[in-house]
């Protein structure tokens, strides 16, 4: 089967090489990884996948990495109205499958917390892929109940635990609590609480491994485009919240997945609060 998987998250990160996951200093978000190592699954099944991306190809049109095909994600609604693939994955970009003609099978990834709001979506797509059956369940009530149905697929997000194998004993560890996750899932609220942590673990250390810098320029912008005033108040939040974080407080910003899992050994807690 020819299958197109298009990334959503274009305007989230630098461009990046199809090696990325393995790349010494670039790095990409989860969703970004989720969408990579499942293209290379569906590649060693037999299909014959192409990743549209904001990709570094050294100007090259196409390039291949592990069976894989990689185009810049500018091509991708053209090639995918052409009639070029048999299945489309839109990773939270649901405007690409719009662009599919008939017969061709088309699934939505949904990574983030709320389904498109336009009711077109629901006539052009077939499935939605979520990484929980509570988010699959959450994501199912936003469906108006007047659109036609769909197949809701739960699909994990995996996790290479070869990187993980020279852990140290918990004991061993100094009293590090890390977050590495984006900051807009629930970072302010850490931070909120962590004065509290302080008072009851004097040596604590909390260590913030991602890229805040890119959810901080959006404090006071004047046009967000597809950013809500929720993010945008976060992410004022977070700059007051930072601004005024104590030396117990450390902001890495982001790392390569190879340089990240070193630095995941390190912490006694991984701290994923959420928002609500």
């Amino acid at each position: 089967m020819r299958v197109a998987s298009v990334s959503g998250l274009g305007q989230v990160w630098s461009t990046y090489p199809p090696n990325v996951l393995d790349h010494p200093t670039k790095t990409v978000g989860g969703g970004e990884a989720a969408l990579l190592q499942t293209a290379c699954g569906l590649a060693k099944r037999g299909h014959d996948v192409t990743v549209y991306a904001p990709l570094d190809l050294g100007g090259a049109a196409v390039a291949t990495h592990k069976d894989v095909h990689f185009r810049p994600l500018r091509h991708a609604h053209a090639d995918v109205a052409c009639g070029c693939y048999d299945a489309v994955i839109g990773w939270s970009d649901h405007e690409v499958l719009r662009m599919a003609p008939d017969g061709t099978r088309r699934v939505y990834s949904q990574q983030l917390n709320t389904m498109p709001d336009d009711r077109r979506f629901w006539r052009t797509v077939d499935a939605v892929v979520c990484p929980s059956a509570t988010h699959a369940r959450v994501m199912a009530e936003q469906q108006p109940i007047d659109m036609p149905p769909v197949a809701w697929i739960v699909m994990p997000s995996g996790v290479d635990t070869s990187r993980y194998s020279s852990a140290p004993p918990w004991a061993s560890r100094s009293k590090r609590v890390g977050y590495w996750s984006s900051p807009d899932r629930g970072l302010h609220h850490l931070l909120r609480v962590w004065p509290q942590v302080i008072e009851r673990v004097r040596d604590a250390e909390l260590h913030i491994y991602y890229g805040v810098d890119k959810l901080l320029q959006y404090a006071d912008a004047d046009d967000i485009g597809s950013m809500v005033g929720e993010v945008q108040w976060i992410a004022r939040v977070l700059r007051d919240q930072l601004r005024d974080a104590g030396k117990s407080v450390h902001v890495h910003g982001a790392l390569s997945r190879p340089q990240l899992a070193q630095e995941q050994l390190q912490p006694r807690v991984m701290a994923y609060p959420c928002d609500p």
